[in-house]
């Protein structure tokens, strides 16, 4: 190469047969991302090989864990104005349109995970290669469009399927449609990499347009009738106010999914003006804030890995913990004094790892990891011992045949704080949002905890891919303390005559990912008599669901008290949010947001709790909660630690 710099993120080969190969390789890093100062590497590279002239070129990763794994986040941060965006998204499709306009072949290799940065240096590519791995849209979460010229090639290349592949949620695999349709190649192994690749540069393959068959499929009066069907299937999770990314992306298929169009008009300019907005900030800090959160939480249990889980308790929240402990590859044994309930929780935990609906009656063809344990011997070596919620079994775990490095955990709303610390290695823990990708892993602490059962709690927690963060079991789980204050306020509501419905999709379209009422009617009669401040209210949970829609009811009703409803249910929230970490009952305002996000108590829309308040100023949250409480009773007296916010 005739570059004079040494590549910091892209390390160029050139072989014997004269074909380059770009190895995409960020320093100090475990996964690769796409910023700003990897693109104008590309783009001086790139017009190196343009004078070279190589037979042809390859774009690969010099990592194991995959080609690309997403934007630099704390440089999207940093992108807050639309100017700086609009920068930013022009040198990409700069880039971009060079590496597609190079006179060679080119070709991609991808493997491990690949997201919408890796989808866009791919589809620049003349072909691509697959191995091994899955594409998963975590720009969609960010509230992020393709504007690196992506859009177009995407439509041009599947036609139809862009939308499945663009608004899919879940992970597909590369030999899962819509995905595999991005490849012209899918190996099995890497010794065929080279080989293949040789040959599909000596012998390039001329992409042609698609069949007239094809064509018509994505006419114009088609393309509306698929972009009606999408709008309404997400408008069920993603409100269009608060999530604009995706239905901006159906828009534009609707008017510019023309399979024989190689660009999409305006794509940079609605890219630029996503990434700018308010939204898509907000849900890059709640993603940074995770990561960073994950990062020093890992930091202090680098050395601790629990591999060998013991549950003694065969209900339906230790049952969930259990199938994602097996997901996480730990081994997993089941213990029960009742032979029957013993055979259901194994039955149960097949049925969902197998992700089938079987009705076998016979305890064969166990998931890989996970075993029963009829007499008890696996708590010789067992590092975590997850229990019944209401009985901690001390007598089981204290017998001297015991792991001593074992913990004993209880998975329960309905804890009993005198008795947890009692050998000094027992924690209660509650898990929720645990089908999230990261859920959230509370851990209750009593005074005699010891250090080193925290410390492998945390680790437990994170092997199991949640977000763990300590409370202290004097004052109760967090977010029992801060749903109790919505869930007393929804009743309060019902009983003035507000239907349930109406109340939990208020919620929902303000920032909370499940409603009130529904969360109450998941809990038990017992988690909730915990919880909540005025149990004798929990009657009013058996009133029946109005048969009529809560949108007509919505609509229905007028904008005043609409208003009303959302102040009652968010400032109750937010009272309660601000009171637990005055009194302590988190360690810090960044534990407080992964937790609320983590748990699904606070939508990624909103950036979470600190943010919002150093939005909309904590002056203006008192003033509205003194006027509430004037009205309304001392249930909205502002918390004292409102005032420390207010001086910042």
């Amino acid at each position: 190469m005739l570059i004079d710099n040494l590549p910091e993120f892209w390390r160029p080969e050139t072989d014997q047969e004269n074909i380059t190969w770009l190895y995409l390789d960020q320093p100090d890093a475990d996964e690769n991302r796409l910023s700003l100062a990897a693109l104008r590497e590309l783009d001086a590279i790139l017009g190196e090989i343009r004078l070279e002239k190589p037979k042809g070129v390859v774009l690969l990763s010099d990592k194991p864990a995959g080609f690309c794994a997403g934007f630099d986040l704390d440089e999207l941060a940093a992108l807050g104005e639309e100017s700086a965006a609009l920068e930013f998204y022009r040198t990409g499709y700069r880039v971009m349109d060079k590496l597609a306009t190079l006179p060679m072949p080119t070709v991609a290799v991808l493997q491990g995970e690949i997201t919408l940065a890796g989808l866009e240096l791919a589809l620049a590519c003349d072909a691509r290669v697959g191995l091994d791995g899955r594409f998963r849209n975590r720009e969609l979460a960010l509230g992020l469009l393709p504007g690196f010229g992506g859009l177009g090639r995407c439509f041009r290349r599947l036609g139809s399927r862009s939308l499945d592949l663009l608004l899919s949620e879940q992970p597909s695999g590369f030999g899962e449609p819509p995905v595999t349709g991005m490849f012209d190649r899918l190996l099995v192994d890497e010794e065929q990499i080279v080989p293949t690749v040789r040959r599909m540069i000596v012998h390039p393959r001329q992409e042609s347009l698609p069949a007239r068959w094809k064509q018509w499929r994505i006419a114009g009066w088609l393309r509306y009738w698929q972009a009606l069907r999408w709008r309404r299937r997400l408008r069920r999770n993603w409100p269009p106010a608060f999530h604009p990314a995706p239905f901006k992306l159906i828009e534009l298929w609707q008017k510019d999914g023309a399979v024989a169009r190689p660009f999409v008009v305006g794509e940079i300019r609605h890219a630029a003006r996503l990434l700018a907005g308010e939204t898509a900030q907000n849900l890059i800090h709640a993603a940074s804030l995770r990561r960073d959160y994950l990062a020093s939480m890992s930091k202090s249990v680098k050395k601790l890995h629990p591999q060998q889980l013991l549950v003694t308790g065969v209900n339906r929240a230790n049952m969930a913990v259990a199938l994602r402990a097996l997901d996480s590859g730990m081994r997993v044994s089941l213990h029960h004094a009742d032979p029957y309930r013993l055979k259901q929780a194994v039955l149960s935990i097949r049925r969902r790892a197998q992700g089938a609906r079987t009705r076998w009656r016979r305890l064969g063809n166990l998931p890989v990891g996970l075993g029963v344990d009829k007499d008890g011997k696996t708590l010789q070596y067992a590092d975590v011992v997850l229990a019944e919620p209401r009985a901690l079994q001390w007598p089981l775990f204290l017998q001297k045949r015991n792991n001593r490095q074992a913990i004993l955990v209880n998975c329960s709303y309905a804890c009993n704080a005198a008795e947890t610390g009692k050998p000094g290695k027992a924690l209660v823990i509650h898990s929720m949002n645990l089908s999230a990708e990261q859920p959230l892993l509370e851990l209750a602490t009593g005074w005699k905890s010891s250090s080193k059962s925290v410390r492998a709690a945390r680790a437990f927690a994170l092997e199991l891919g949640c977000l763990p963060v300590s409370v202290r079991l004097e004052t109760g789980f967090l977010t029992g303390y801060v749903m109790a204050a919505v869930i007393d306020e929804a009743l309060i509501l019902m009983a003035e005559g507000a239907p349930a419905g109406l109340i939990d999709r208020i919620a929902r379209e303000h920032g909370m990912l499940k409603g009130p009422v529904e969360t109450a009617r998941s809990l038990n009669a017992a988690e909730l008599r915990v919880i909540l401040p005025a149990p004798r209210r929990i009657n009013s949970l058996s009133q029946a669901n109005s048969f009529i829609p809560a949108a007509l009811l919505l609509k229905r009703m007028p904008l005043q008290r609409q208003e009303e409803l959302f102040q009652r249910l968010h400032l109750r929230f937010y009272n309660a949010a601000v009171e637990s970490v005055h009194t302590r009952r988190v360690k810090n305002w960044q534990a407080l947001d992964a937790a609320l996000l983590g748990g699904g108590l606070v939508a990624d829309f909103t950036g979470g709790i600190r943010r919002s308040i150093e939005q909309q100023g904590a002056d203006s949250f008192v003033e509205r909660l003194d006027s509430l409480a004037q009205s309304h009773g001392a249930r909205f007296k502002p918390s004292r630690g409102w005032g420390k916010l207010a001086a910042r």
